[in-house]
């Protein structure tokens, strides 16, 4: 094998290797964001899926917290439908609604 048979010899696995190199580096990098793609919709799922909770539990606490003041303001509350309950607990039930926002 002469000098220059092998020269070309050594830089056609040369650029073969780098090819390959180049070409897996490409593979990994595509992966790498078909990977990153997934994750952003898994947790962007995750938040809408957490913001819809929050804004239920939410809309259900100003319901519950609007009725309990409805009903604390009454002016005769010894008459009201809601008469079994003391306006004592009615208030410790909008005390504990105002500590959970």
């Amino acid at each position: 094998m002469n000098n220059n048979n092998w020269f070309e010899e050594t830089q056609k696995q040369v650029d073969e290797t780098y090819q390959k190199t180049i070409e897996y580096g490409r593979v990994q990098f595509v992966n790498k964001i078909v990977e990153l793609k997934q994750q952003l919709q898994k947790y962007k799922s995750l938040y809408e899926n957490e913001k819809d909770h929050t804004d239920t539990l939410k809309r259900i606490i100003k319901e519950v917290k609007e009725t309990l003041e409805r009903h604390l303001n009454a002016r005769s509350y010894g008459n009201h439908k809601y008469e079994l309950f003391s306006r004592e607990y009615l208030e410790e039930l909008l005390d504990l609604l105002k500590e959970i926002k």
